[in-house]
């Protein structure tokens, strides 16, 4: 399990988790972006976006498309999007670390 020991939580349905979340686009939409990309790559896949790293000295910049299905800007964060149900899950970096 390459995340074990990484992720300090898993949360299953990300749009109950308001306070994390960017006000640029409604929880609504960021929902159907990720419906209809599970939709496009199948039953058989599932779609992993990894948050930009950081970087040392730079002022930390969102991936583009990991803010594009989530909104979130937590670094060191993984949204996993399965093909088969949609179903999504977040993954975020324990607080300590933060």
């Amino acid at each position: 399990m390459f995340m074990e020991g990484v992720m300090a939580g898993l949360i299953t349905d990300i749009s109950g988790v308001d306070l994390l979340f960017s006000r640029d686009f409604p929880a609504g939409e960021l929902a159907s972006r990720r419906r209809t990309i599970a939709g496009r790559i199948g039953p058989q896949a599932h779609l992993l976006i990894a948050s930009a790293p950081p970087v040392p000295g730079d002022v930390p910049v969102q991936d583009a498309n990991f803010y594009y299905f989530c909104g979130l800007e937590t670094v060191h964060s993984y949204l996993l999007i399965d093909g088969k149900d949609g179903r999504t899950r977040l993954f975020l970096p324990s607080r300590d670390t933060m």
